[in-house]
């Protein structure tokens, strides 16, 4: 049997947290709930985890922040912030999916399967970019003062 892939979830309302809990652990996921952004930094110290969830249920400016801080603890961690239509506008925040508070449980459920099973970040083995061509150790070095 494979281990339960760990979600943390980040609300300020402890029923929202209830609730929103039970659906990832009812799914076949493990869910760390936390209530506040310091009680969520503590978990990502002592525990690595797959996937972050931020609902933003009182100010938007305050779930930004968190997204802030937690994706400048965890930048390859993928994140979702849940909030209200309209709430984001324009405001610039670093989640990598942001999903409105009125979807489905079936299609929170679908992004978070897809979320969580994306790879992310640097990769053993594999180079992105093409490797800079090495240095000749007899290359000609020109001397500036004679220049």
């Amino acid at each position: 049997m494979r281990p339960k892939k760990v979600i943390l979830c980040l609300d300020s309302d402890e029923d929202d947290l209830g609730i929103l809990a039970f659906l990832l652990e009812t799914s076949g996921y493990r869910a760390v709930k936390s209530s506040c952004v310091s009680e969520a930094v503590n978990v990502l110290m002592r525990t690595p985890v797959e996937l972050m969830i931020v609902s933003a249920t009182i100010q938007i400016d305050d779930a930004i922040t968190a997204v802030r801080i937690l994706k400048g603890i965890c930048p390859h961690t993928p994140l979702i912030l849940l909030c209200h239509r309209g709430d984001l506008g324009d405001k610039f925040h670093l989640a990598d999916m942001a999903i409105s508070r009125s979807c489905s449980s079936a299609e929170l459920l679908e992004r978070i399967k897809i979320m969580s099973g994306r790879k992310r970040g640097p990769r053993k083995g594999l180079h992105r970019y093409p490797m800079p061509p090495a240095i000749d150790a007899v290359s000609p070095v020109v001397d500036r003062a004679k220049a």
